[in-house]
């Protein structure tokens, strides 16, 4: 059976806990459909579903041949893994060995008795994502992945000179049309921006945004989590248009405007079901 590592500790090797089979590994999460009823009439109106909450079963055993002092000492050493420093469930990042190139932001939930473990020698760690997706373990700030590199194997499943992790920063002086490719899906990037201008404007997949008159100023546009950060400050009443989203495969992020003089950095990480 494969075995999994949490925040960066492996349960076989580093803790040798055996991952037993009978493990539940969602292809999807579940789905949260928003309907209306309306009076009078057959059915409801489909608005749509997305994505729920992903739960993960780790079916795991503590090896027979411990003592009993040594069954407590790995259930302290899960502990430690699962918890933060105030004894609290924290969110960790999850990676299979067999698909050690995506991870999930993960959290223990109700339901495991490490008091039952030790007893046992046999546990369940359900974990919960309440953030669905499987994300790529390099962003594309990373540069392109190559074979002899320290965290890219040969299980990895990276183009190598793929486009899309190529350099992620440009200097904007004059109109300029920025490739980026989507391997997963779509995402919202993070638009950093430092420098001038008299006026800038961004497009992307028939959605824009536009940044009045900036001098030597800072812009953040954080699309995932739909803030606007300008010189550090709350920057939404002066930002216009929409966020910007990358589509799976190709995508062309148009910049226009004058009097421009900043550097651009477009931040995004792939993400999967």
């Amino acid at each position: 059976m494969s075995g999994f590592s949490i925040d960066g500790v492996h349960f076989t090797d580093d803790l040798g806990i055996i991952h037993r089979e009978g493990s539940a590994h969602p292809i999807s999460p579940g789905f949260r459909s928003s309907t209306v009823e309306i009076p009078g009439r057959p059915g409801v109106y489909d608005f749509g579903g997305r994505p729920d909450v992903r739960e993960f079963e780790l079916a795991c055993m503590i090896p027979r041949n411990e003592t009993l002092y040594g069954v407590q000492e790995k259930a302290r050493e899960i502990a430690r893994v699962l918890l933060d420093d105030y004894g609290r469930p924290k969110t960790a990042r999850l990676i299979y060995d067999y698909e050690p190139d995506k991870f999930y932001n993960v959290r223990l939930v109700n339901g495991v008795s490490l008091e039952r473990v030790v007893k046992a020698g046999e546990f369940t760690l359900p974990l919960t994502a309440h953030d669905p997706w499987a994300y790529s373990v390099r962003d594309n700030s990373d540069g392109v992945p190559t074979w002899g590199s320290d965290d890219v194997t040969f299980e990895y499943h990276y183009l190598l000179g793929n486009e899309e992790t190529g350099d992620n920063t440009f200097t904007i002086t004059a109109d300029k049309v920025i490739e980026a490719k989507i391997r997963g899906y779509a995402v919202r990037p993070i638009f950093d921006i430092n420098g001038s201008a008299g006026d800038a404007h961004f497009q992307l997949n028939g959605k824009q945004f536009d940044l009045p008159s900036f001098s030597n100023e800072s812009w953040t546009i954080d699309g995932e989590r739909y803030t606007v950060k300008h010189n550090g400050q709350n920057g939404m009443p002066d930002f216009s248009g929409e966020f910007l989203e990358l589509l799976p495969g190709d995508n062309e992020i148009h910049i226009w405007g004058y009097g421009m003089n900043f550097d651009l950095t477009v931040k995004f990480r792939d993400r999967f079901m």
